[in-house]
């Protein structure tokens, strides 16, 4: 009896043998072609996608039936089909039509581009026991240059990627509170064609500057010191109206886009011309008191600075756009 439990002792601490060894993870080679893209909504960060899913592999249908689509709104599967491709292998694809999350980064309005992306995760196996190949030869999209209005889709690239969690998911045979997944993600590279909505954001802008620089052809005494002013808070109103609008439509209420800056400028191009004309003010009412000074250089004074403070405007207005642009 002693001696059959020794035995089995030292056949227990042997070293196992090459072939028992754990199996290498299964693999499945999997692609994305693209097909549509609508719904593009920046307030919202969604956009809508249509396209084909397939896998290759020995349980290739399953792998689309676990597949996890990690950051979908929602997600509709038509045309599913599975067919034997060669000895132990199955070919399985279908269409999907989703709404996707996204964070559009604004910040370059209208010079921005977007790497949109589709994240499909395994759901079930750990990538110990299966992970993803993408299929970089047959993915990649189909749509004409006027698909999407005001956009162009440059490209699609596939890649792949393991995505990591600190738990085991409670998993009574995990060692560690920590889980792999392997993942497959689809970038699409989209670019802004159209520049109307810019124009319409900034109209009220620059309509407030051009009312501005008006009002400071007015020059400054007793009778035309309150249009003038009239004419500061009027554009000020403007400005300020106008960028909480283009904050509203760009969804940017939190960041500071080109659109904002541009306001910005703006702003301080304003007040430095409402600061102007209460210096040049001033020294008028002390030339109308009698305590010295030249009524021409005053108002060279006031031209010098107006045209000063509106040079500075275009001046910032022309480095931002560049700097976006490039």
């Amino acid at each position: 009896m002693l001696r059959n439990l020794l035995l089995m002792l030292g056949l227990l601490l042997l070293p196992l043998p090459a072939g028992a060894q754990p199996a290498a993870p299964e693999r499945h080679k999997v692609g994305i072609f693209v097909t549509g893209l609508h719904a593009l909504d920046v307030s919202r960060g969604t956009f809508g996608a249509t396209f084909w899913l397939w896998a290759v592999g020995p349980d290739s249908a399953r792998v689309l039936h676990t597949a996890d689509y990690v950051n979908a709104e929602a997600t509709s599967v038509r045309l599913e089909s599975t067919v034997a491709a060669g000895p132990g292998r199955t070919w399985s694809q279908q269409r999907v039509t989703g709404t996707f999350r996204e964070h559009w980064d604004l910040r370059r309005y209208p010079f921005d581009r977007h790497d949109l992306q589709i994240l499909i995760e395994e759901g079930i196996e750990e990538n110990q026991r299966f992970v993803y190949e993408a299929d970089t030869m047959n993915s990649g999209f189909s749509l004409r240059e006027d698909a999407i209005e005001g956009w162009r889709l440059r490209g699609v690239r596939v890649e792949t990627l393991t995505t990591t969690y600190p738990t085991s998911f409670g998993n009574p045979a995990a060692t560690e509170p920590r889980s792999e997944y392997s993942a497959i993600r689809a970038v699409l590279d989209l670019q802004r064609t159209d520049w109307t909505g810019f124009a319409k954001l900034t109209a009220a802008l620059y309509a407030a500057f051009l009312l501005c620089a008006l009002g400071c052809l007015v020059p400054v005494n007793n009778v035309s010191f309150s249009p003038r002013i009239t004419f500061m808070v009027a554009s000020l109103f403007a400005i300020v109206l106008n960028m909480r609008a283009a904050s509203a439509a760009l969804g940017s209420e939190h960041g500071l886009t080109l659109i904002d800056g541009l306001h910005v400028a703006g702003l301080v191009y304003v007040v430095t011309i409402a600061a102007a004309t209460v210096a040049v003010r001033r020294r008028q009412e002390r030339l109308d008191a009698g305590q010295g000074g030249d009524a021409a250089a005053l108002a060279r004074f006031d031209h010098r600075i107006c045209g000063a403070a509106a040079a500075g405007f275009v001046l910032a207005n022309a480095g931002m756009l560049l700097a976006a642009a490039l």
